[in-house]
């Protein structure tokens, strides 16, 4: 049997990397649902509610932001949604290290880096870029967690809550078997 068509609809939303974009996919049935929230920049923020707009939706009905990892791609604009919706945000449990608490992190890798020969100047770059991206993710209220094996409805199916560390220890996925079809994170594939 193939996979059917995704009952999702996807936005693109560019990022501050000229290469990169993130597929916000949004469950516009009840409860109103996006899952991943592209980069906290005003660019994005304008997008999210054009769509929401052309849909006959507004920010103030989200009730749901599923985030499968919590790079700034993918986190940074669900703190602003849950303030203005009020909407509940849900990530993998687990030991998290938020974003806009890594100062710390950002000081370990350049040492890191150092120790193993990198050049003064791109070690700069890149502690530079950090704390850049750091700047895009809106603190976040209170977090509802999700365990592997938890089932979700969206788009009228019912999802299974997937474990897919690797790119990131906490990444999740989901799973639809009647409908063959997954919502993932960072995974690139074909088309």
């Amino acid at each position: 049997m193939p996979a059917s068509r995704s009952p999702l609809e996807t936005l693109a939303v560019p990022t501050t990397h000229p290469l990169w974009a993130v597929n916000l996919a949004t469950d516009f049935g009840d409860p109103l649902t996006i899952i991943d929230a592209a980069v906290n920049t005003a660019t994005a923020r304008a997008l999210v509610e054009r769509a929401l707009k052309e849909r006959g939706r507004s920010l103030s009905e989200v009730a749901r932001v599923i985030v499968t990892h919590p790079h700034p791609r993918h986190l940074g604009l669900a703190g602003w949604i849950q303030t203005r919706s009020g909407a509940a945000v849900f990530l993998l449990e687990r030991d998290w290290r938020w974003p806009w608490e890594e100062s710390e992190r950002t000081e370990q890798q350049a040492t890191y880096l150092r120790e193993h020969g990198l050049p003064e100047r791109w070690i700069a770059a890149i502690s530079g870029e950090q704390e850049e991206i750091r700047g895009q993710v809106a603190p976040l209220g209170q977090v509802s967690w999700l365990r592997p094996g938890q089932t979700l409805a969206l788009g009228g199916s019912t999802y299974l809550v997937l474990a897919l560390p690797g790119h990131e220890d906490g990444h999740l996925g989901l799973w639809c078997p009647e409908r063959r079809f997954a919502v993932l994170g960072d995974v690139l594939g074909p088309g």
